[in-house]
């Protein structure tokens, strides 16, 4: 039962139109700056500067959405004879699959076509699954926690605006004063 709860929310994720908007967002920004820089080691830097900001931002987003989107469904299946611990975990591996996949089709397609494969790739794409899998779990923790859906998309901005800009801010920060200490 947990597969097929699994499986349905596969589908039910990657049938999103944002999905969509966001690969072929990230597939022309990758197409862009490959085409502007044409090396691969500066599309990856720039790439990485560019993933850093946008991969967290739309998992916290569609994840927080799409968890208040299907509040409905999910009481349905709390009716059925399913465990709560099975359905909240086939929810969140589906939202990181479908959010994955569209990953890896945005920046391994455009970057193979141009360049050819390279490890390097690869690490960056696992550096920003995992990144968008913590993101997930935020998101879902804000989307359970809060019922208000304005309240939890604001407050899902809210961290991450921290882990962004206030976070590596203050790391920034504390290296600059200690910088002379070894």
């Amino acid at each position: 039962m947990t597969a097929a709860i699994l499986r349905y929310e596969c589908f039910n994720a990657l049938r999103s139109k944002w999905l969509y908007a966001y690969t072929s967002l990230l597939t022309t920004t990758i197409f862009g700056l490959a085409y502007l820089a044409a090396d691969i080691r500066r599309t990856e830097l720039v790439l990485i500067s560019v993933l850093i900001l946008l991969v967290p931002l739309v998992s916290m987003l569609f994840t927080t959405a799409y968890w208040y989107g299907s509040e409905l469904f999910t009481e349905l299946l709390v009716a059925q004879p399913v465990s709560r611990r099975s359905i909240f975990w086939a929810r969140i591996i589906s939202i990181v699959a479908s959010l994955t996949t569209c990953l890896a089709i945005a920046l391994f397609v455009p970057t193979i076509t141009l360049f050819g494969f390279d490890r390097s790739l690869v690490w960056l794409f696992l550096g920003m699954a995992l990144a968008g899998a913590v993101f997930c779990c935020l998101g879902t923790l804000v989307a359970t926690y809060v019922i208000d859906r304005l309240w939890g998309i604001g407050l899902g901005l809210a961290i991450w605006f921290y882990f962004i800009a206030v976070h590596d801010g203050l790391l920034l920060l504390l290296l600059y004063w200690f910088r002379e200490y070894p």
